[in-house]
């Protein structure tokens, strides 16, 4: 293929869903007709998934299913990215679901850590809805200029293609590159969904099988969807029927946090058929990239003892009792309580009855000064 915008019409090509479809049918091995798939720089789990099972096409004993599927699941991104299988990001319309895979891809490509997750350095190959002048600008953004491994197709240059023909190309394509991961951002400008058909389960089930095939065909695939504008929990917190979320096998979702001053940090929970997946990250955008802030708890916790940091004397004249701390810091009152508590354990704060303005009966807590 010349270029990864243009259609191939090769022989191969035409088998390209028969293949994925025999892969699918035949569970963890698949027939002889996938071997020219295995002819790409697979990853080691993509050669495992294409192995063919010695007892035939349909079946499989469950020790040669043991022998040939490994333990553990081989992740491009540690609890989120698995191979041979589908990953949803749901997020509402500007939260950052672009900003955040090209996010993850660049991390992929340099072999660094995305969120503190590890990663594996695979070719990638990245569908696109956007704009080439919009999409230049985000791929700056996050440092992926020039990158040769990474394969784009605008969805532009493939407006007279059927959506599963594209799957087939892809497949073909990422055997051509060496490619193990699939992004597709999103899948409504992909999949032929149109106007009501999104609550469809059988339009989002036809939909849905394109990345299907792509995963049994041994690649990762991590697909953006539009959430609802009125939200909802992680599981139903996407357009349309449910059936979308029934077919993947993890389900991330993208949120902005509540309160003001954090207008880039964003909540990201996931839950899924596999063990290891991270079930809530505050994550924000920082120089370009998302990063790592904690648990919500941990990042909750840090901000509460830096207000009170900021806010404290460290004198008992000067001291403040704990419903003016909430007060100023704008914090829950059990999170202050329990970061004072720490913070007095530690010898960083101390406190009196009667300090400062308290009255008798209510503790005053200022900052404890450092021993000279």
């Amino acid at each position: 293929m010349d270029s990864p915008n243009v259609i191939d019409e090769r022989p191969e090509v035409a088998s390209a869903k028969k293949i994925a479809q025999m892969s699918r049918e035949a569970g963890p091995g698949t027939t002889d007709a996938a071997a020219p798939l295995e002819s790409r720089n697979a990853t080691p789990s993509t050669a495992r998934s294409n192995q063919t099972c010695r007892s035939g096409a349909l079946f499989v004993t469950l020790s040669e299913f043991m022998d040939e599927v490994p333990e553990e699941p081989e992740w491009i991104v540690e609890g989120l990215v698995a191979g041979g299988c589908v990953t949803e990001l749901v997020a509402k319309v500007k939260v950052g679901k672009t900003h955040f895979a090209l996010d993850m891809t660049a991390s992929v490509l340099a072999g660094r850590p995305f969120l503190g997750l590890t990663t594996t350095t695979v070719p990638v190959i990245y569908l696109t809805e956007e704009g080439r002048t919009s999409f230049r600008s985000v791929t700056a953004r996050v440092g992926l200029q020039g990158n040769e491994r990474l394969h784009l197709c605008f969805r532009a240059a493939a407006r007279s293609f059927t959506w599963e023909t594209i799957s087939e190309q892809v497949i073909v394509y990422a055997g051509n590159v060496g490619a193990g991961l699939v992004i597709c951002d999103h899948l409504a400008a992909w999949a032929p969904i149109e106007g009501d058909s999104e609550n469809d389960s059988g339009a989002a089930l036809a939909s849905m099988r394109p990345l299907r095939d792509m995963a049994d065909a041994g690649l990762s695939v991590f697909v953006c969807r539009h959430g609802r504008k009125s939200g909802g929990p992680l599981g139903d917190a996407g357009r349309g029927s449910s059936a979308f979320d029934g077919e993947v096998d993890v389900i991330a979702q993208l949120e902005r946090t509540p309160g003001q001053g954090h207008e880039n940090r964003r909540e990201l929970t996931a839950t899924g058929r596999l063990e290891g997946i991270p079930q809530k990250m505050i994550v924000e955008l920082d120089g370009g990239h998302y990063v790592f802030k904690g648990s919500e708890s941990a990042v909750e916790h840090q901000e509460t003892r830096t207000a009170i940091l900021d806010l404290l004397g460290d004198s008992p004249e000067t001291a403040l009792t704990l419903d003016e701390i909430v007060k100023h810091t704008h914090k829950s009152r059990p999170t202050v309580q329990r970061v004072l508590n720490g913070m007095e354990d530690a010898g960083e704060a101390s406190r009196v009855k009667g300090a400062g303005e308290a009255s008798a009966k209510a503790y005053g807590y200022w900052l404890t000064p450092p021993t000279p």
